[in-house]
């Protein structure tokens, strides 16, 4: 039995940053983009959807592969993954949000391997640190 690989140390300290700025980054653009979850244009924006599961470090982290959603759509998706007419309709909300040819790209880079060392990941963390003082 293969054990799970845990992050020690700076490199955890930095993806938790990472994911937390992220995050409020992608509920914010989106708040201010569609007022309401761009999936059922019903609630407010509480939680970042991500379109393919977080585990796919690749896509984890591009902005096209989230979208801000309430937490009932992303319950809905969570619970339903796999399922072959919920991915059909997830899949053509991603499509209507970003476009045919980015959902393909994204899709063809989602199994890639992603390292980065603390630093690399810091950077990004600054990245969209910069980028949420444009949307603010």
């Amino acid at each position: 039995m293969k054990r799970k690989k845990r992050l020690h140390g700076q490199y955890k300290r930095a993806i938790d940053l990472l994911d937390k700025v992220f995050s409020f980054y992608i509920r914010l653009r989106d708040q201010r983009k569609y007022g309401k979850c761009p999936i059922c244009m019903l609630r407010k924006i509480d939680v970042n959807f991500h379109f393919f599961p977080r585990k796919n470090m690749a896509t984890r982290y591009e902005a096209d592969a989230c979208c801000g959603s309430c937490r009932g759509c992303n319950y809905q998706e969570h619970m339903r993954r796999g399922i072959v007419d919920s991915d059909i309709y997830f899949r053509a909300v991603h499509v209507r949000l970003v476009g045919e040819e980015r959902v393909k790209e994204l899709e063809s880079i989602k199994g890639q391997l992603w390292k980065k060392s603390a630093a690399e990941v810091m950077d990004l963390v600054r990245y969209f640190e910069g980028k949420l003082a444009g949307v603010k």
